[in-house]
């Protein structure tokens, strides 16, 4: 099973473990950090998670396809897909004229740093 990790830290504590990756000379980064408990809430709302289920599981072949299995408007589809593919949420592919929304992972792990960072 593939997991996406978010760790909910302070900009400093991400830094810190950035700059620390980068000098052990460790490959590739893959988490999302998200600032705080209710910016993580503002990003995954139950529409949002609901979005992402559907991508997972029916796959659709567009935003347009999408739209119509989550019986929303296009337009605000697009928008959380889009916003969802910047932060890290999900993959748009181009097949053709069509961007298509994949979602490459099976469950979210959250942590939350509580005093010193993970990497001490």
């Amino acid at each position: 099973m593939k997991v996406k990790r978010v760790v909910v830290e302070s900009l400093e504590e991400f830094f810190s473990e950035v700059k620390d990756l980068v000098h052990k000379g460790e490959g590739k980064i893959e988490f999302i950090s998200i600032g705080s408990i209710e910016e993580l809430n503002r990003i995954l709302t139950p529409q949002r998670k609901r979005l992402l289920d559907v991508v997972k599981r029916h796959k659709p072949s567009s935003i347009r396809e999408l739209a119509e299995k989550l019986g929303r408007d296009y337009k605000n589809v697009y928008d959380d897909v889009v916003f969802l593919e910047r932060i890290g949420f999900l993959n748009l592919k181009r097949k053709g004229k069509k961007l298509v929304p994949e979602v490459d992972y099976d469950a979210i792990d959250i942590q939350v740093r509580i005093g010193a960072s993970l990497t001490e």
